[in-house]
């Protein structure tokens, strides 16, 4: 990497001016410092922008900067080698080179800018790789239905059909599916989109793939892998409607990158909440737990869908809290139940919580009741008097064995006499681990929301916390029902549930006052046995859940539950 100079300002960016040397084999490039204030940028320092993947690092081509030997990856080096600069725009400006990578600072300073630096652009260079064959085919295509007038609905069926693979392949390429491009596409005012040699300008693009509306897409797409691509592209047509931060993350989900704080940080400059005077502060040192709270906090998130929107931004931020913060699962005698989670700490009310601690409002609704409880184990030891259960394996692990060889299924008859639907397929080790709640978590959310005096409180629990079948009726739900359950905890007959929108577990609470959380809880879906879709983050859930209170009868009722991000995350794995 070329030695730079700090930038003195935080509004200054590099510019790099490019040319081939006579071996055409080492690309030389002279870098000025601009401020993006500066109305130069217009006229004397015009520059494009370059849109791109990076690929994979390795450092076999090199570019001269000022001097310095940099060395560049593979899919940058191609595009020198195509690239050509005309006077109207002397300059480009490209990431990988115009920023130092190898300081966190400029970096954090430096992309809190990319949005206007690609607004600003005369040109985004959308640089799709190296052409080949499908390439060509679809660009001569597009060139062919511009130069003729001809709209692309009006090709012959054989040409549609010839031409549907070549638009695959390149509607699949990398560039498609990767997070920072997301930004750098919609905000450009004039696209170019380069592929080897060949240039077309964005605007012949979209009108010619925006023509794909009006045809039977299946005629083209033979796969989904041109999904992203084209999904880009009706972002792009859209782009003047600007939507919330969650919304894009939710929107470009399954996008790609190296870094997870890139999944909220490459959006900020689309998002309607961003302001110049209000926005996440990017920092690439900030531990992700921490990205987590910022981005709840920032979005102002509804009670009633936090637990979705904690659930969904885990797994896109990759926050694995059961490899970091859950007892170990092993096959041996210790009981799930005695372990608890590694450096974790719970807070009571009132106790021992940081002033800058994040405190959230989550509403859940109840829903039911648990009409029966059978407790399975406790300290390894079953309690449903069955001989043929293992001893000396861990809570989970008989918890496990024992619910597969009981086939929770439609043959057991309700007390409505109704058949029962089966739980599950079969019980899994993460489904089970994921139930398991260190006691003392749930206290202190007890405490929190629901606060009462040390009188009030009632006795002490001495029998630790174990796994039981239950079955619930589900009186407060639209579709009232019978439905088989599992839960963790000190559950009993006579508890109410809880159920939180768009997540797959439920809490358990004392029915009478004071009121106390007694465990977590999954049940069967309701008419279902496949897993079902939250239809604002498309998580995928395995058990049954609640996708608005509009899937709750009146009047049953609503919990808050306050808790500390912590806590969320530990409650949403």
């Amino acid at each position: 990497m070329a030695r730079y100079l700090p930038l003195r300002k935080t509004r200054h960016i590099r510019l790099l001016n490019l040319e081939l040397s006579p071996s055409s084999e080492e690309t030389l490039g002279t870098l000025t410092v601009k401020s993006l204030d500066d109305p130069e940028l217009q006229t004397v320092y015009r520059y494009d922008a370059l849109s791109y993947v990076w690929g994979v690092a390795n450092s076999d081509h090199k570019v001269i900067l000022n001097g310095w030997s940099c060395s560049v990856r593979k899919n940058l080096h191609s595009f020198f080698l195509c690239y050509r600069h005309d006077d109207s725009s002397p300059y480009i400006w490209i990431d990988a080179l115009c920023i130092d990578q190898d300081s966190i600072s400029e970096r954090n300073s430096q992309v809190a800018l990319i949005a206007e630096i690609y607004q600003r652009a005369q040109n985004v260079i959308v640089w799709l790789g190296p052409a080949d064959p499908h390439s060509d085919i679809v660009m001569n295509v597009i060139e062919s239905t511009l130069d003729q007038t001809r709209a692309l609905t009006q090709l012959e069926e054989h040409t549609i059909m010839q031409v549907g693979d070549a638009i695959v392949e390149l509607m699949s390429r990398e560039y498609w599916s990767r997070t920072w491009i997301i930004q750098e596409f919609l905000l450009g005012k004039n696209l170019i989109i380069s592929c080897g040699r060949r240039r077309l300008s964005g605007v012949a693009a979209e009108v010619a793939f925006s023509n794909l509306a009006s045809l039977d897409r299946t005629k083209w797409l033979k796969g989904t892998r041109a999904v992203a691509g084209l999904g880009l592209l009706d972002q792009r047509a859209h782009r003047f409607r600007k939507s919330p931060l969650l919304d894009l993350i939710v929107r470009n989900r399954t996008s790609l990158c190296s870094i997870p704080h890139d999944k909220v940080f490459a959006l900020l400059g689309l998002a309607s909440d961003c302001t110049p005077t209000k926005s996440l502060q990017v920092d690439y040192a900030m531990p992700l737990k921490r990205l987590f709270s910022d981005v709840l906090a920032f979005c102002d998130v509804h009670g009633k869908d936090v637990f979705r929107y904690a659930y969904f931004l885990r797994h896109v931020l990759g926050i694995n809290v059961l490899e970091t913060s859950s007892p170990q699962l092993m096959l041996s005698g210790t009981s799930l139940a005695q372990s608890s989670p590694s450096g974790t700490k719970f807070h009571q009310a009132g106790k021992s919580i940081p002033q800058n601690a994040l405190i959230l409002n989550a509403h859940g609704f109840k829903t039911g009741k648990i009409v029966t409880s059978t407790q399975l184990l406790t300290d390894g030891r079953h309690l449903a008097n069955r001989p043929e259960t293992t001893f000396g394996q861990s809570n989970l692990e008989a918890a496990i064995q024992f619910l597969q060889r009981e086939q929770l299924n439609q043959t057991e008859t309700d007390p409505a006499g109704v058949g029962r639907p089966n739980l599950m397929t079969g019980p899994s080790r993460d489904d089970l681990c994921r139930l398991h709640t260190e006691a003392k978590l749930l206290q202190s959310v007890s405490d929190r929301s629901f606060p009462v005096s040390n009188v009030d409180s009632g006795p002490p629990l001495l029998t630790p916390p174990h796994f039981a079948v239950a079955e619930i009726l589900f009186s407060g739900r639209v579709s009232k029902a019978f439905v088989a359950g599992i839960t963790y905890g000190h559950c009993s007959k006579g508890d109410v549930v809880v159920q939180l929108p768009g997540f797959d577990i439920a809490f358990t609470m004392t029915a009478n006052r004071p009121a106390r959380i007694t465990g977590r809880a999954i049940f069967a879906n309701l008419g279902s046995s496949s897993p079902n879709a939250d239809h604002i983050t498309f998580e995928e859930f395995k058990y049954d859940f609640i996708q608005s209170p509009s899937d709750c009868r009146v009047p049953q009722g609503s919990v808050n539950l306050r808790l500390t991000t912590d806590e969320l995350l530990e409650l949403v794995r």
